[in-house]
């Protein structure tokens, strides 16, 4: 059974870089959405978390 990842990150970010590199080293699969420039999708993790900033990890179907 597989758990759904996905990181919400941008370029330039080193926790962001430093997640990648985690779950790489697991062996995790995961999604990645990049943010950079995109602040409808900033604007989607203020309604989900009430923030703006990466990284965002959201693990299983229900974040």
């Amino acid at each position: 059974m597989s758990v759904k990842i996905l990181l919400w990150n941008r370029k330039g970010c080193h926790h962001c870089e430093e997640l990648k590199a985690y779950f790489h080293e697991k062996g995790y699969q995961y999604e990645s959405i990049d943010v950079e420039g995109k602040d409808y999708l900033r604007d989607l993790l203020e309604i989900k978390y009430g923030i703006r900033h990466v990284p965002v990890v959201e693990i299983g179907d229900k974040g």
